[in-house]
């Protein structure tokens, strides 16, 4: 029972999971009004539960043939690909009833859209096209305004389109990161990736623009009010500069197996970044 219940944990990709539901706070912390924090906090991780274990399933194949994937629930045996879809499909349903119920219509139907482009778009499209997470990207930018929806406030607000930009530009950096680390690999399982069409050196350059501008999108926030307070600009100014000054060194380095790694773990910081100070000015 222990061995099932840890296969399941798993297969919902916990990591992945947490950041979107924290994504999506960030959007009520920018929208500067109170919301049903709990129903929103346990819809958006549900719902994103659900799609991360879906993902697995339609990607069970393919993750056979990796050794960073080989041994995830599906492939490796300890959960059944039913028993997967099953699992996703109750923990979607949960996810978007309550959205429904607790923070209202809006906040669902975003939820149901970022899942589907997630399911129905991006995971399709992994097979098919190099640049598959520029299309994925949406789903990032649809996850602060979930959380944006539930206080009430409208969409079409320049804070909240200055927060979705954000996460949806990093999206793509956040993926190519470790798609292209990993060329080989995903290559060989089927997936395209941009090393296939820029080659290792022009890879390099391309990263180094998506971070660059990743880094400029971050000083929109505080031009559009996001955030106002001077602690909360500062610390977002110096994320911006701590991504711009490690992307650069992409530029020689192409993609080099350290560098790449090292540029990875700045990008999912600069998120944090941009989390943090999002609650930072608030309190302050």
């Amino acid at each position: 029972m222990r061995a099932r219940l840890g296969a399941v944990v798993e297969l919902i990709k916990p990591r992945i999971v947490t950041l979107s539901t924290l994504s999506s706070l960030a959007g009520i912390l920018a929208a500067g009004k109170s919301a049903p924090w709990l129903a929103l906090t346990a819809g958006v991780w549900l719902t994103a539960a659900g799609a991360c274990a879906l993902n697995q399933f339609q990607e069970c194949d393919s993750d056979r043939l990796m050794r960073r994937t080989s041994g995830r629930p599906i492939p490796s045996g300890r959960l059944s690909a039913a028993a997967a879809l099953a699992v996703s499909l109750a923990l979607s349903a949960a996810g978007l009833a309550v959205l429904f119920a607790g923070c209202g219509a809006a906040s669902c139907l975003l939820a149901a859209c970022g899942a589907f482009w997630y399911n129905g778009v991006y995971t399709p499209l992994k097979t098919r096209s190099a640049f598959s997470a520029v299309i994925g990207a949406v789903t990032g930018a649809i996850s602060p305004a979930i959380g944006w929806a539930a206080t009430g406030r409208p969409l079409c607000d320049g804070a909240l389109l200055a927060l979705c930009f954000f996460f949806l530009i990093w999206q793509v950096p956040h993926s190519w990161l470790l798609s292209m680390r990993l060329s080989s690999e995903y290559e060989g399982a089927g997936f395209s990736t941009p090393v296939t069409v820029f080659g290792p050196t022009r890879s390099g350059r391309v990263l180094f623009c998506w971070m660059a501008v990743t880094a400029l999108a971050c000083l929109l926030l505080p031009l559009y009010g996001v955030v106002k307070a001077p602690l909360a600009v500062a610390l977002l100014t110096a994320g911006a500069a701590w991504t711009t000054l490690v992307s650069v060194r992409l530029l020689a380095a192409g993609t080099d197996n350290a560098s790449m790694r090292r540029a990875f773990g700045v990008v999912n910081s600069l998120a944090l970044i941009v989390m943090a100070a999002a609650f930072l000015d608030r309190v302050l």
